[in-house]
């Protein structure tokens, strides 16, 4: 199960990345690459940016 969650991407809309990760705890999680995350624009469904 662990191989498993490791392999796991979030896809997040670019205004809940904003919302979540600009605050300290979210900032924590990115710098300690607890998350693995695809963030995209839900009007034009690019992918703004890839989290590893």
């Amino acid at each position: 199960m662990t191989d498993m969650l490791k392999k796991v991407r979030f896809a997040l809309r670019q205004a809940v990345f904003s919302d979540i990760f600009e605050e300290p705890v979210g900032e924590l999680l990115l710098k300690n690459q607890r998350v693995r995350l695809i963030v995209f624009d839900h009007r034009t469904e690019d992918i703004i940016q890839w989290v590893p």
